[in-house]
């Protein structure tokens, strides 16, 4: 129907080429929200892991260097705010893929997955050269699955 209501229309005025004002009415165009469900997975699931990390890394890795006195102030603070430095990290993970999940926004679900990629290959790296067990350090491989799910959604 031609029928016209404040909901699905507004009210539009612009300076035309010719410096005359122009005014009339535009039909709003339907809005829907585009819900990606790898996007929103990789977004569960980072902030599964930013839960682990919080909870549990902050028990067992946080507490006991933050009360290691062969460490100096230095060496201590610099630790713990890496610390925060990855929480935070972690947290903009998760957000930007719940945020790529229900908008069109696709580039925060690439910065997104690039960062988890990042997480994924230093994670594993790092554990293999320094000749370390990664059923000991296993963080790296957490994150395996989140770039994959993003991958997934940019292909998909």
């Amino acid at each position: 129907s031609d029928h016209l209501d404040a909901k699905h229309t507004k009210v539009y005025v612009f300076l035309a080429t010719n410096h005359t004002i122009r005014y009339g009415v535009m039909r709003r165009q339907e809005t829907h929200t585009m819900t990606d469900p790898f996007f929103g997975a990789a977004g569960t699931l980072t902030a599964i892991w930013l839960l682990v990390h919080l909870f549990i890394g902050g028990r067992e890795i946080v507490r006991p260097f933050i009360r290691d006195s062969a460490l100096t102030p230095t060496a201590r603070d610099t630790l713990y705010q890496c610390w925060h430095f990855t929480t935070a990290a972690i947290a903009c993970m998760a957000a930007f893929f719940l945020l790529a999940s229900v908008s069109d926004e696709r580039v925060f679900a690439t910065c997104a997955t690039l960062l988890a990629g990042s997480y994924f290959l230093s994670g594993v790296g790092l554990v293999t050269s320094l000749g370390e067990s990664h059923a000991r350090l296993p963080q790296g491989w957490l994150f395996i699955p989140v770039p994959a799910l993003g991958i997934a959604g940019h292909l998909l």
